[in-house]
Formats: C-alpha cells, sequence, structure tokens
C-alpha cells in the first residue's frame, strides 16, 4: 500500500526540511519514498509557464511515483482546497488500489518563526504572500480536509476510513479501507 503524506504549513515552516530528512531516511530504510514540490518544478521548468502546467506536471509526478509503488511526500504549502482535488485527481489516475493519505501540519508553528526564518532564506518569500496565506487559513483552514471528506463520503469510486490525520483509501468500494 502507498502512502501520501501532505505537508501544510506556511513557507519557513520546516515542511521541506522535514520532508527531506524523512525520504531520506525512508529511502534509506528501504521504503521507497519521493518528494513532490512545486517550486522545485518550477526551477526545472523553463520559463514561460503556467501555474497549470507547473500543478499538472506535479500531478503527473505523484502519479508516476505511485504507479512505482513508492511512498511520496508533498510538501508544497497545501493551504488552498484545490490542492486537495489535485492529490485526488492524482489518486484517480493511479495504478494503486490501496493508499493511506496522511496529513502532516505545519500550521502550529508560530508565523513569527515562519517570518523569521524565512529573513534567513536565500531567496525569501515577500512577506505580505506569508501574511496572505496566513490570513487564508485562519479563515479557510479546515477546507482542505473537507474537501477530501466529502469527495470519499460520496464516492462510489472509493471506499474510505478516517482515523485522525490518516485517510485509507481503497478503490472499487472494497471493504478493506
Amino acid at each position: 500500500m502507498s502512502k501520501i503524506i501532505v505537508c501544510r504549513g506556511l513557507p519557513a515552516s520546516g515542511k521541506s526540511t522535514w520532508s527531506k530528512e524523512y525520504v531520506q531516511l525512508q529511502n534509506h530504510s528501504g521504503v521507497p519514498t519521493v518528494r513532490v514540490n512545486r517550486d522545485n518544478i518550477r526551477q526545472v521548468l523553463m520559463a514561460p509557464y503556467s501555474e497549470d502546467t507547473v500543478k499538472t506536471v506535479e500531478r503527473n509526478n505523484i502519479v508516476s511515483a505511485l504507479n512505482d509503488g513508492k511512498d511520496v511526500v508533498i510538501d508544497d504549502t497545501n493551504i488552498y482546497s484545490c490542492t486537495a482535488y489535485l492529490v485526488l485527481d492524482a489518486i484517480l489516475l493511479s495504478s494503486q488500489e490501496n493508499i493511506t493519505i496522511e496529513i502532516k501540519n505545519f500550521m502550529d508553528i508560530p508565523i513569527e518563526t515562519c517570518l523569521e526564518r524565512n529573513s534567513h532564506r536565500e531567496n525569501p518569500v515577500p512577506e505580505v504572500i506569508i501574511l496572505n496565506f496566513f490570513e487564508y487559513y485562519k479563515n479557510h483552514g479546515t477546507e482542505y480536509m473537507q474537501v477530501l471528506k466529502n469527495f470519499l463520503k460520496y464516492s462510489t469510486i472509493f471506499s474510505s476510513k478516517l482515523d485522525g490525520n490518516f485517510i485509507y483509501i481503497c478503490k472499487g468500494n472494497d471493504s478493506q479501507a
């Protein structure tokens, strides 16, 4: 069973640092794991590109990793609910029958800490963007999980079980979820 870990948090909250260490540890332990990150995709793509292209590449990278039997760590901010649809789309397109989604929350890192860490980055995110993410999360933070829950609740494609920050998914309404 493949696993998708979705990291959610502000820029400079520690998502990428954690995910790089986790991926390295998993691979060293014999669990094939890849990290998918839109910032890395943007660096690889030749400009000009649209954000839709970046999302398509991200989705395709997730599908490819799942089809290869690998676990996937997505360490974008994952604050907006539209990214939940990207994860679900990748699952639909993959050949995996059983997938676990784990939500790894970094939103408990104080915004002051994120702003301080960001100020020491080689390429800092503009402070206003971090503040906008923070405000959005305060007002809409539960929407991401709600999208996952609603889709899975009403889906005829998946059967699922929610357990805290874990969602166990089986395609085809198999009762193993």
